[in-house]
C-alpha cells in the first residue's frame, strides 16, 4: 500500500498526542519517540524531493505553522521542522509560487515572534536565515506591508547590538534592505522613522570591526536612508526631503559623517576593517554613501561641526551608565583640500580623489563658486607631479567632475579668466600624461569634457599627440576625437615629422586626415602592422569607429551625426527618488538630467582626395586579411570586425551621398568583402570540425566568434539610425546578409538547437524502489483554476525533476538560472540568427541562397510544443531571446503577425504554467508591452494571422486582469499590466477592438460574459493600493485624452474625454479616501500618497485635454478645501502645470478660469468667504476681492460668469 504525507502527517498527530499524554516512561523514551517523529518527517521530505518536486508545499506548511503555534511541540519539534522549512522547503522555487500570501505572512509572524524570544535549544543562525529566506520570498510573491515588520526590524536590532554571530547579523540586516526596499515607495515617514530609530545601532555595529559583507549591508541600508530621506541629494523639506524628526536626523548624519570622516583617514594604512591588507580604493557603492552624507554636511557651510557621540561598549550596562561624548571635525571644501593635498602623489589620496570625484559627479551644484578655482589649482598641481598611474586616474576623474560644476556656474568675467588660465593649465597637463601612456582612456576623456563645455581654447597640440599614432584606440580615444572634430577646426596642413617631437607644415594636401585615418584603421608602415593588425585590443563601439572615418572624408567635418556623450549611470534608488520628487513635486527642479537624441545628418560636402585614400587603404586591409591564411582565432576576429567597418563605411557614405550604389558595387571592397565572408565561413567551419576532446575550447572560441558577428549584423539596433541613412543602411545590410554562406547559417542553427545542449534523462534516486503515491502530486488541480482560459496540459502543475536545477538555484527564477556554456552559446547563435534575420527592415525578399523566412520559420520551430518545454530554464530564456530579436519590422507585415502568433501562443503555454511565479509574469508582460505595437495597421483590411494575434494578446490580459482583482500579484506584475493595457489603448483608443471578455452577474440569469473595453478598465487602476502605480497610472491617464502621432499628441473627441474625465474621477475620489483601520504612522504615509496621485491625476489631464481643462483647474481648488492640501504644496502642482502651458506665472493661469472657479465654487454650494485666496497670490480676503474686483454675494463686477450648461458641479466633490 502507497504512502502519501497525509498518512504521514496524520499518523506524526497521533504519536504527538500520544507523547504529551504520556505520564510514564523513562525521559530517553519520550526523547527517542521525539526523534524518531523529527527523523520521519525529514526523511518524507526530503525522499520526495528527490524524486521531483511535486509535494502540496501548502500542507507541509500548514502542518509546521501548527508544530510552531503550539508549546508544547515547539520545544519538541521546532527545530528541526524549522530545518526542514528551510533546507527542503524554502530553497525550492515551485513551493515558493504554491504558497498563499496569508501563509507568507503567517510564517513571517512566527519565526519574528520567534527570534524576539527564542525558545531553548533554537539556533539564532538558523532563525536568522529563515528570517532572511521569508522575507525574500514575501515580498517576491506577494509584498509585504505592515507597520509590525518595521516594529520588528527596531526590535531585533537592538537586541542584536551586542551579538557576537556575524552570520545573524548579516541575515538580520539583510532581510531588512529587502523588506526596506520593497516598501520604500509606500511607506517613506515610515521608513525614515526606522532609521532614524536605529542608526545608532547600526553606527555601533559598523564601529566593531564587522566582516566586510556586513558592512556592506548595513552601507546599503545607509544608502537606502540618504535616498528616502534626500532624494537627488536635496537639502531641506521645501525642496523634497523629509525626515520623521530633523533635529535626530542631523544628528546621526554628523555621527555617519565622523564614521566615514574617520575611515577615510584611516584608509591606506591597515584599515581597521582588515586585518593586514592595503584597502585603498574603495567599492564604488560606499562611495556614493560618503558623497551623499558629505553633500549634506557640506552644505551647512561650517568649516568644523560638533558630533556627539555615545561611546559603544560590548557591555550593556556600562553603556547605560557611559557619557556622551562631544568632538569637533573638520568639514568643508577647504578640509577636502587640504587632505588630498597632504596626501600627496601616494595611494593614500586616493580614497579622497574617488570621494571628490562623486561629490562633484552627483551634485554638480553643490560647489560654490569660490571653491572651484582652489580645488581646480590643487588638482592641476598633483597632475602634474604625480607619477603614479592609479593616482593619475582618479585625479583625471576628479577634474572630470569638476569640469561639470564648472560649466554649471554663472561666473563672472574676472573669475572666467582665472578658471579659463587655469583649465588650459589642466588641458597642457593631461596632453603630458597621454602622450607618457598614463592613465590613457582618463585624459582622453577629460580632454572631450573640456572641449564639449568649452572650458579651454584648445591648440594644435591635441593634433600632434594624435598624429604620433601611439596613442591606443580605444572608446575614450575615438570619442575624443568625434568631439574636436564637432568643435574645432582642422589644421589641415598639420603632419607629424619623423623627428621625435617635431611637426612641421607642408603643403601636401590634407595630410592630418590622412594620418588621422591610418591611426583609426591600425595602419602603420613599420614592422608592427602586422602585430597590431592581429592583436584584439579594446576596441571602440563600430558604428562611432565608422562615423568619424566617414566624417574625415566630408568637408565640414563639424556636421558629425553621432552622440558622443557617455550613458549617464542611474543610481540603483533613482526609481524611488523620482517617485519621492513627484510626489512631493519638486522633480522638476530637481532633476538636471537631459534626455540626448542623435543629432539629424547635416548635408555635407566629400573631400575627394582623402576619401579615395580612405577606400585604398580599407582595400589594402582586406587584401592582407585575404592573404593571411591564419587559422587563429585572433585573425578570424579581425577579418570579422574589418567586414563590419567596411560595411558601416559603405553605409555612412552612401548616405551622405558621397558614392552611389553602383559604384559601391563595382569596387574591389564589395568583391572583398564576398570574398572574406566566404572565409568567414570557413573559419567557423574549421572551429566547428575540431574534435570532440577539444570541446571546451571549441565552445569557447565559437562563444567568441558568435560575439563578434554580432557587429555584423546588427543594424538599426541600439541608437537609431538618422532618417537619410536608413535607405542606405537597409541595402549595405541586405548585402551583407546576401554575402552569408548556407553553411554558416546551418552551422548556427545547429547550435542553436537546444534540444541536444545540456538535456538529460530525469535523474533516478536511491530510494527509486519507493512507491509513487508517497508523493502528493497536484494532478487534480481543478481547470477553473486556470483563469487564462486555455488548454492547459494535464500535468501542466507538475514540474519534472531536472538535472539543471540544483538545489543552490532552486529559488532563482527560470529567467535567472546560470546556464551552462553551451546553452549560453546556443543562446547566443540565436541573437546572431534573429539579428541576421532583422538586419535590414525593408528587405522582405529572399536575398542570397539562404531566405530570410526560412531561417525564422527554423528558429521558431524550436518553440513547438513538441519541442519546447515551458520547465526548462535554457527553454524559457531561448524564448525571450527569439521574442525580442524576431519581432522587428513594419506592422503591415503579415509575416510578422503570423510570427507574432506563433510566439504569443509559446507566451501563453509559459505564463499557464508558470501564472503564480511573479519574475515571470513580470517579464511575459514586459514582452507583451513590446509586441503589442506591431499589432497596429494602418490598412483597412485586417488580416487573419493580425486578428488571430491581437485575440491571442488579449486574451493573455484578460487573464492576467482577472488574476489581479483576486489579489494574486505583486506590485511589478501588477505595473506591468498597467503598462501593457496602455500599449494597447494608444492603438485602439477607440475600443474597436482592444477588449476583453469579463463575467458579471445578472439577477437570475447568473453569470453573463460581456465584452468590456480596456479604455474602461484603464482607469480601475488608479485605484490600486501601490502608490507608485497610481503614480504611475497619474502620468499615463492622458492617453484617454489625446492620440499620439509623429506631428504630436492630437486630442480625441470632445464625447470620449468627457466619458474619459467622468470614469477617472470617479475612481480617484476612490482612492482617495484613506482606510480607518491604519495605525498613525501608516495612515499619515496613505494621505500624503494618495493625495499625491490625486493632484497628479488632475494637473496631467490639465497639460493634454483643453476640454477638461477648466473643470480639472476646479477641482484642485476645491481640494484645498475638502481634502486640507497645503497651500504651499498646491502651489508647486499650479507652477508645474502653468510652466508646461507656457504661462509666465501661476496667477496668469488662474486669471484665465477665474469665473469659472468662483461659479462652481458657489454652485457647490461653498460661500466666497472660503475660496483659498492666497493660491491667487492675495494676502487676505479683502485684497482679492478688491483685486481680483469680486463682492462678497459672489456676483463679479467686470464681465459675466460664462453659463455652465449640462455641468454638474457636485461631480467635483472629490473627497
Amino acid at each position: 500500500m502507497g504512502l502519501c504525507f497525509k498518512c504521514i502527517r496524520k499518523y506524526i498527530c497521533k504519536e504527538i498526542e500520544v507523547i504529551r499524554k504520556a505520564k510514564t516512561g523513562s525521559v530517553t523514551t519520550i526523547n527517542r519517540r521525539k526523534q524518531e517523529i523529527s527523523t520521519l518527517f525529514k526523511w518524507t521530505i526530503r525522499v520526495a524531493n528527490k524524486r521531483g518536486e511535486r509535494l502540496k508545499c501548502g500542507e507541509i506548511v500548514q502542518h509546521v505553522t501548527e508544530i510552531m503555534d503550539d508549546d508544547f511541540t515547539l520545544e519538541a519539534f521546532g527545530v528541526d521542522y524549522s530545518n526542514v522549512l528551510l533546507k527542503d522547503i524554502l530553497k525550492v522555487r515551485k513551493y515558493w509560487c504554491e504558497l498563499s500570501a496569508k501563509t507568507w505572512h503567517s510564517l513571517l509572524t512566527i519565526y519574528c515572534g520567534t527570534m524576539l524570544e527564542p525558545p531553548p535549544r533554537f539556533n539564532r543562525d538558523v532563525l536568522a536565515q529563515l528570517i532572511y529566506v521569508l522575507v525574500s520570498g514575501a515580498t517576491t510573491q506577494c509584498g509585504l506591508q505592515g507597520r509590525r515588520f518595521f516594529s520588528f526590524f527596531e526590535k531585533v536590532l537592538k537586541q542584536l547590538r551586542t551579538e557576537k554571530s556575524g552570520l545573524v547579523l548579516w541575515n538580520i540586516i539583510a532581510a531588512m534592505n529587502i523588506f526596506c526596499r520593497s516598501v520604500a515607495v509606500n511607506a517613506r515617514r515610515q521608513l525614515c522613522k526606522l532609521g532614524e530609530d536605529i542608526l545608532s545601532t547600526l553606527l555601533a555595529l559598523w564601529s566593531s570591526r564587522p566582516s566586510v559583507p556586513l558592512k556592506d549591508e548595513i552601507a546599503e541600508f545607509l544608502r537606502l536612508q540618504m535616498s528616502v530621506h534626500h532624494p537627488n541629494g536635496v537639502i531641506d523639506e521645501s525642496h523634497g526631503a523629509y525626515a520623521n524628526d530633523f533635529d535626530v536626523w542631523k544628528s546621526h548624519l554628523r555621527k555617519l559623517y565622523e564614521a566615514i570622516y574617520t575611515d577615510l583617514q584611516q584608509r591606506g594604512g591597515r584599515s581597521k576593517f582588515s586585518s593586514s591588507a592595503r584597502e585603498t580604493e574603495m567599492k564604488a557603492s560606499y562611495v556614493d554613501l560618503a558623497a551623499d552624507v558629505f553633500h549634506q554636511i557640506l552644505a551647512e557651510k561650517t568649516i568644523e561641526i560638533e558630533v556627539t557621540q555615545a561611546v559603544f561598549t560590548i557591555s550593556t550596562q556600562a553603556m547605560q551608565g557611559s557619557r556622551a561624548k562631544k568632538r569637533r571635525i573638520e568639514s568643508g571644501w577647504e578640509m577636502i583640500r587640504d587632505a588630498v593635498t597632504q596626501l600627496g602623489q601616494t595611494r593614500e589620496c586616493i580614497p579622497w580623489l574617488q570621494l571628490s570625484s562623486a561629490l562633484l559627479r552627483k551634485h554638480p551644484r553643490g560647489i560654490p563658486s569660490e571653491e572651484i578655482q582652489p580645488f581646480l589649482s590643487v588638482l592641476h598641481q598633483m597632475l602634474t607631479e604625480t607619477k603614479r598611474t592609479d593616482v593619475t586616474r582618479w585625479l583625471l576623474k576628479c577634474l572630470q567632475s569638476l569640469a561639470v560644476c564648472q560649466s554649471c556656474q554663472p561666473d563672472s568675467q574676472q573669475t572666467s579668466e582665472v578658471s579659463s588660465a587655469l583649465w588650459n593649465k589642466v588641458w597642457t597637463a593631461t596632453l603630458r600624461t597621454i602622450s607618457l601612456h598614463h592613465a590613457e582612456a582618463s585624459g582622453f576623456d577629460l580632454i572631450r569634457i573640456l572641449k564639449e563645455k568649452n572650458l579651454v581654447t584648445g591648440d594644435k597640440e591635441i593634433w600632434r599627440l594624435l598624429l604620433q599614432g601611439k596613442c591606443q584606440l580605444n572608446q575614450s580615444a575615438v570619442c575624443c576625437l568625434a568631439t574636436l572634430l564637432k568643435h574645432c577646426p582642422l589644421p589641415e596642413n598639420l603632419q607629424a615629422s619623423t623627428a621625435v617631437g617635431i611637426a612641421t607644415e607642408t603643403n601636401e594636401r590634407y595630410p592630418l586626415r590622412r594620418n588621422l585615418l591610418k591611426w583609426l584603421l591600425s595602419m602603420e608602415d613599420d614592422t608592427e602592422v602586422a602585430e597590431r593588425t592581429v592583436k584584439v585590443v579594446d576596441r571602440p563601439d563600430l558604428d562611432l569607429l565608422a562615423q568619424v572615418v566617414v566624417t574625415l572624408t566630408q568637408r565640414h567635418t563639424s556636421t558629425i551625426a553621432w552622440n558622443v556623450h557617455p550613458q549617464l549611470e542611474d543610481s540603483e534608488y533613482r526609481e524611488i527618488e523620482t517617485i519621492y520628487l513627484k510626489s512631493t513635486f519638486d522633480f522638476n527642479a530637481a532633476s538636471s538630467r537631459r534626455e540626448r537624441t542623435s543629432e539629424p545628418v547635416t548635408p555635407s560636402t566629400s573631400v575627394q582626395t582623402v576619401l579615395k585614400f580612405l577606400i585604398k587603404s580599407l582595400e589594402k586591409l582586406g587584401k592582407d586579411l585575404t592573404e593571411n591564411t591564419s587559422t587563429e582565432v585572433s585573425h578570424l576576429q579581425n577579418v570579422i570586425h574589418h567586414c563590419a567597418l567596411v560595411s558601416k563605411v559603405m553605409a555612412l557614405l552612401l548616405g551622405y551621398k558621397a558614392v552611389t550604389k553602383d559604384e559601391v558595387m563595382g569596387s574591389k571592397l564589395f568583391e572583398q568583402l564576398r570574398v572574406l565572408f566566404k572565409r568567414i565561413s570557413d573559419g567557423v567551419r574549421d572551429i566547428r570540425g575540431r574534435r570532440e576532446t577539444e570541446l571546451a575550447n571549441k565552445s569557447q572560441n565559437l562563444s567568441i566568434i558568435t560575439k563578434a558577428l554580432m557587429e555584423l549584423y546588427s543594424w538599426n539596433r541600439g541608437q537609431s539610425v538618422p532618417l537619410p541613412m536608413t535607405d542606405a543602411v537597409n541595402w549595405m545590410a541586405s548585402n551583407c546578409r546576401r554575402f552569408t554562406q548556407p553553411d554558416l547559417i546551418d552551422g548556427l542553427l545547429e547550435t542553436a538547437n537546444t534540444k541536444n545542449v545540456g538535456r538529460s534523462s530525469l535523474s533516478t534516486t536511491a530510494f527509486g524502489d519507493i512507491d509513487d503515491d508517497f508523493m502528493d502530486v497536484d494532478l487534480q488541480e481543478s481547470r477553473a483554476e486556470d483563469d487564462f482560459d486555455f488548454d492547459v496540459p494535464e500535468d501542466a502543475t507538475e514540474s519534472p525533476d531536472t538535472s539543471e536545477t540544483t538545489q543552490n538555484t532552486a529559488c532563482v527564477s527560470l529567467l535567472d538560472i546560470e546556464l551552462t556554456e553551451q546553452q549560453s552559446l546556443s543562446l547566443d547563435s540565436l541573437r546572431l540568427l534573429c539579428a541576421w534575420c532583422t538586419g535590414s527592415s525593408n528587405d522582405r525578399q529572399s536575398s542570397g541562397q539562404v531566405s530570410p523566412s526560412v531561417v525564422k520559420k527554423s528558429v521558431l520551430k524550436l518553440l513547438e510544443e513538441e519541442v519546447f518545454d515551458v520547465y526548462k530554464p535554457v527553454d524559457v530564456q531561448m524564448f525571450l531571446v527569439i521574442s525580442t530579436g524576431l519581432l522587428i519590422g513594419d506592422s503591415n507585415d503579415p509575416e510578422l503577425h503570423t510570427q507574432t502568433e506563433a510566439i504569443l501562443h509559446t507566451l501563453k503555454d509559459i505564463v499557464s504554467a508558470h501564472r503564480k511565479d511573479q519574475e515571470i509574469c513580470s517579464a511575459a508582460l514586459k514582452l507583451l508591452s513590446d509586441i503589442i505595437p506591431s499589432l497596429g495597421s494602418t490598412q483597412r483590411e485586417i488580416s487573419d494571422e493580425l486578428e488571430s494575434a491581437r485575440s491571442f494578446a488579449l486574451r493573455l490580459v484578460s487573464g492576467f486582469w482577472k488574476l489581479q482583482r483576486e489579489g494574486q500579484y505583486a506590485s511589478p506584475v501588477r505595473l506591468s499590466l498597467a503598462k501593457c493595457m496602455e500599449e494597447f489603448i494608444k492603438l485602439d483608443l477607440d475600443g474597436k477592438w482592444a477588449f476583453i471578455t469579463q463575467a458579471t452577474k445578472q439577477r437570475g440569469d447568473g453569470d453573463n460574459a460581456s465584452d468590456i473595453a480596456l479604455t474602461e478598465l484603464f482607469p480601475d487602476l488608479l485605484m490600486d493600493k501601490n502608490h507608485g502605480i497610481r503614480m504611475h497610472m497619474a502620468e499615463a491617464i492622458p492617453c484617454l485624452f489625446v492620440k499620439q502621432s509623429d506631428s504630436g499628441p492630437i486630442p480625441v473627441s470632445t464625447d470620449l474625454q468627457d466619458r474619459a474625465f467622468t470614469q477617472v474621477v470617479q475612481r480617484i475620489q476612490e482612492a482617495a479616501t484613506v482606510p480607518d483601520r491604519l495605525q498613525s504612522e501608516e495612515h499619515a504615509d496613505e494621505w500624503n500618497n494618495r493625495a499625491a496621485s490625486l493632484l497628479k491625476t488632475l494637473s496631467s489631464i490639465i497639460c493634454v485635454s483643453p476640454v477638461c481643462q477648466k473643470r480639472c483647474v476646479f477641482a484642485l481648488i476645491q481640494c484645498i478645501k475638502e481634502n486640507n492640501i497645503d497651500i504651499t504644496v498646491m502651489n508647486k502642482v499650479l507652477q508645474e502645470i502653468s510652466s508646461h502651458l507656457k504661462y509666465p506665472t501661476i496667477q496668469s493661469f488662474l486669471e484665465c478660469h477665474l469665473g469659472y472657479i468662483i461659479s462652481c465654487w458657489l454652485e457647490v454650494g461653498y460661500s466666497l468667504e472660503e475660496i483659498p485666496y492666497k493660491i491667487f497670490g492675495c494676502e487676505n480676503r479683502v485684497a482679492f476681492f478688491r483685486y481680483r474686483k469680486v463682492d462678497h454675494s459672489g456676483i463679479t463686477v467686470s464681465g459675466s460668469v460664462p453659463q455652465i450648461t449640462g455641468f454638474d458641479c457636485s461631480l467635483y466633490c472629490i473627497f
